[in-house]
This record gives C-alpha cells, sequence and structure tokens, in this order.
C-alpha cells in the first residue's frame, strides 16, 4: 500500500527505504497478515534518524488500527533513541505537519506532545491556534488553557474578562466536563449560556402514546406512527384512544420525560417526532440517549434499533450517522418501555441531537 501523500516537505523528500518499510507496516491486515515483513520492516524503522519522524507520523494517516500501533511505537523508539544520543528532534518539519489538519488526528497530537516536550514554550505558542482544531485531543489542550486564563483573571478580580473568557470557552469545548466547568463559572459570574443550542439538542417534539407493549410484543409490531406520521390523526392506544400532542422539554440536556409527556405507564410504546430543516445536502450525525428500547427512522428509514434496554443513560449513548437531504428533513424515535428490572429507576425519558463528527452542533435552518 502506497503511503498517502502529505504536504510536508520532510514526507515529500522520504528516502525510498524508509517509504517501502512504512507501506510494509501498512499492509498489515487488521488480524496480523503479514506481520513477518512488517516486523522486519519495522526493525529496519526504528533506525531512521530524528528527522524522518515526520515520515513515520504521516504513514499513520488512514492505517488501520494495528499498523497505526506499529508506527507510534516506531516514532517511539526513534525519539528515546534521539534524546540518549542527545539529538534534536525536527521542530519545524513537526510544526509543519502540526498544522497540517488533513493529518492524523492522534499522529498530530504526538507531534505537539514531541513539540512541548522538546521546548515547553511551544504550548502557549500553538494553543492559541487549536481552539477550533477538529481533533478533539488538540482542542481540548487549547480550551483548558483559556479556562486556565479565566480563573487567574477571575482571582485578580477582574470579571468581565474572565467572564469573556469563560464564554469562550463554552463555545469551543465538546467534552462535556469542560462545558459544564464553563457553564458553573458563567452561572457564577451571572450569566446564562445556552447549554442546549451549545449541543444541539432538538427541544421541540410531537409525542403520541403509550400503545401496548405487554410482554414485550410491541416492540417488533408496527404501531400507526411507522406507517404514516398523520399529525392529526387519533389511534387506539393501550387503555384508550391516544393523539399526536405538542412537547417541548425546559431541559438544558435536552431530556424528554415521557411519564410527563406520555403518562407513566409500564409495558408501552411512545413516540417522538421531530422536523429537521436542512439549509443543505450534508452527511451529520444523531446521537441520543435513552433508557429503554429504541428505534430510531429517519426520513423514513430505519436507521438504528438498540434492545440493551436499562443498562444505563447517559447522553451520546448512540450514534447514527445519516445524511440529510437540503430541505425538511423527519425523525421517528420508538422507545418501548416494560417491566423495569427490580430496583432500577422507572425513567422513561430521551434526549437527541443533530450535530457533526466532532460534536458540534448542526443548527436547523429554520424553526421547528
Amino acid at each position: 500500500m502506497a503511503m498517502i501523500c502529505c504536504v510536508c516537505h520532510a514526507v515529500a523528500t522520504a528516502h525510498p527505504a524508509i517509504q517501502h518499510q512504512i507501506a510494509a507496516i501498512r499492509a498489515v491486515g487488521d488480524a496480523g497478515q503479514g506481520s513477518g515483513p512488517a516486523a522486519k520492516a519495522w526493525r529496519a524503522l526504528i533506525a531512521s534518524k530524528p528527522d524522518q519522524i515526520p515520515v513515520i507520523l504521516a504513514g499513520m494517516d488512514g492505517a488501520n488500527s494495528l499498523a497505526h500501533n506499529w508506527l507510534r511505537a516506531a516514532v517511539d523508539a526513534v525519539v528515546d533513541r534521539a534524546r540518549q544520543g542527545g539529538n534534536a528532534l525536527p521542530s519545524k518539519s513537526l510544526e509543519a505537519f502540526l498544522v497540517d489538519d488533513h493529518h492524523d488526528g492522534q499522529a498530530r497530537w504526538l507531534a505537539f506532545d514531541l513539540l512541548v516536550g522538546q521546548d515547553p514554550s511551544m504550548r502557549e505558542r500553538y494553543l492559541p491556534r487549536l481552539i477550533d482544531d477538529r481533533n478533539l485531543d488538540l482542542r481540548r489542550e487549547a480550551v483548558a488553557r483559556v479556562l486556565d486564563d479565566a480563573d487567574r483573571k477571575l482571582t485578580a478580580g477582574q470579571k468581565p474578562e474572565a467572564g469573556r473568557m469563560y464564554q469562550t470557552a463554552f463555545d469551543k469545548a465538546r467534552d462535556r466536563d469542560q462545558v459544564d466547568l464553563a457553564v458553573k463559572k458563567l452561572n457564577e459570574l451571572g450569566q446564562k449560556p445556552d447549554v442546549s443550542g451549545h449541543f444541539g439538542f432538538l427541544l421541540h417534539w410531537k409525542l403520541i402514546g403509550p400503545f401496548d407493549n405487554t410482554k414485550n410484543a410491541g416492540i417488533e409490531r408496527p404501531f400507526p406512527p411507522e406507517k404514516e406520521i398523520a399529525l392529526a390523526s387519533t389511534y387506539p392506544g393501550k387503555q384508550k384512544p391516544v393523539a399526536w400532542k405538542d412537547f417541548r422539554t425546559k431541559d438544558d440536556m435536552g431530556v424528554v420525560n415521557l411519564n410527563e409527556g406520555i403518562g407513566n405507564s409500564n409495558e408501552a410504546i411512545a413516540y417522538a417526532y421531530a422536523e429537521f430543516p436542512s439549509a443543505t445536502d450534508r452527511e451529520t450525525e444523531i446521537r441520543f440517549g435513552s433508557f429503554t428500547t429504541v428505534k430510531l427512522w429517519v426520513n423514513g428509514k430505519l436507521t438504528l434499533e438498540r434492545y440493551d434496554a436499562y443498562t444505563g443513560y447517559r447522553t451520546d449513548t448512540y450514534v447514527a450517522k445519516v445524511h440529510l437531504h437540503k430541505g425538511n428533513n423527519t425523525i421517528l424515535l420508538k422507545l418501548c418501555r416494560e417491566i423495569p428490572p427490580e430496583k432500577r429507576l422507572e425513567k422513561w425519558q430521551f434526549n437527541l441531537r443533530v450535530c457533526d463528527d466532532i460534536g458540534t452542533a448542526i443548527t436547523p435552518a429554520t424553526a421547528w
């Protein structure tokens, strides 16, 4: 397998032997096929000079997990030998590698770590440029720096400046713990950040139910909402006729409490429906959490179904990669409740958000 083309000058001018060694390692299969030639190539590769580190890092672009690990170990070996011999790492080519976000995210993180290990001032030099990075490890470091700076401003009594910095951290953070910390600080300063908007949670839903799920017989049974979305229609429910009703959650994390919206009923089925207007055709992710068995349809297509009920609840438990077309898109959830296991909370709830592959919220083109 040919090594993926790179923009770094050092990669473009790599020695043919090193190119061949990296190609042999990249050819190893997920189940270990080709390990013999890969091991031989690895032993030769770790003898490389430090100026070839960016070349090896570039070999991680698009590599499978096993080849990725071999190449990472090769970098570690070359770095260890360079440090033992008192030789400097190639800062300029590592910097060029770091700032090129077409490279593998873990490889870029390793380049950053190597640069900082050689020159700690690199951290302050580069972190401001990484605040919008698509690599979540690099982005996290950049957000952590902003949070630290904000803490220092707050300690010094500079509340307006601290507030602006906490807001920046909130806007840029993608990890839940950093978002929570920024929200806490902003609340203490009297500011109210838009948490649900930041994550992209859908707050407005149409709900209908309960339908019958005695002995879990309703899980595979297609109730009327699976056949048509007729928001003005009424259908036979578990105990009485049911109709669609509007529901808007006020929870910051977009949690829809079905006990509140539908009624507290065991062995029951509920459906939740929303529409999502998109300004363009685009690839996206729908992420959601649910305590109970759940099915998801996007634009009428069954996209995801999970049967691991009562195993815990957290945001983004399930991730479905979906294509949204320009214009209106439909989202339908089927939430199947059985009799909860003994000592389990009788929670019947979900939350759902639309975002890109690093968790950045995608905003509907128009109001729902």
